[in-house]
């Protein structure tokens, strides 16, 4: 009786392996973005009515507030990349308010952002005319694709190794586009981090 259940168990668990491996394996994967995700300010910036335009103001770069035990924290104020306009200017969406309420819409420069705060996690492509992500760490070596600019891309990191993704200032990153999964180098002078 015992054997029957082990051997049921197996079957059971392997039926259903199959059918959620495949399940996994045929999920679409979501594009690397290019608009419409979330970057810190690198200090408080100041927000224009158009690129070049007036200045109307400072978006706080970070909020501060008492924890449960009443100990002052910092909370980094999220800004939202609506689109980048060009290589200077930036769309964004942001609060000033720690509940996010009374959101605007309106321009920053591009260079008050950061992908990161603590960690290497993501770039962002600077140019104008996007980035050429190449199969190695060399400007002879195979374009795999041109990544637009303001494109948020992830930094790779081999089998989740503590390595640096960073080889003589050539950024390992991986970027996906139309379900299909690019993994290459980008030079480090044409991102922000």
């Amino acid at each position: 009786m015992k054997i029957k259940f082990v051997s049921i168990v197996l079957i059971v668990s392997m039926f259903f392996s199959a059918f959620v491996g495949s399940a996994f394996a045929s999920a679409k994967m979501k594009d690397s973005p290019n608009k419409n995700y979330y970057v810190k300010l690198a200090q408080n910036a100041s927000y224009y009515d158009k690129p070049n335009g007036q200045k109307q103001g400072v978006i706080k770069k970070s909020f501060s507030e008492k924890d449960s035990e009443g100990n002052e924290q910092i909370v980094l104020n999220p800004v939202k990349i609506i689109q980048y306009t060009n290589e200077k200017w930036i769309k964004v969406k942001f609060s000033n308010k720690k509940s996010g309420k009374s959101s605007q819409i309106k321009y920053i420069k591009s260079d008050n952002i950061r992908a990161n705060y603590y960690s290497l996690d993501y770039i962002i492509i600077a140019p104008q005319t996007g980035v050429n992500l190449r199969e190695s760490n060399t400007v002879k070596s195979k374009i795999l694709t041109t990544i637009p600019m303001g494109t948020l891309v992830e930094v790779y990191y081999k089998n989740d190794s503590v390595e640096s993704p960073i080889k003589e200032k050539w950024v390992n990153v991986q970027y996906i586009k139309n379900n299909k999964k690019y993994i290459g180098y980008i030079y480090e002078g044409l991102v922000k981090y």
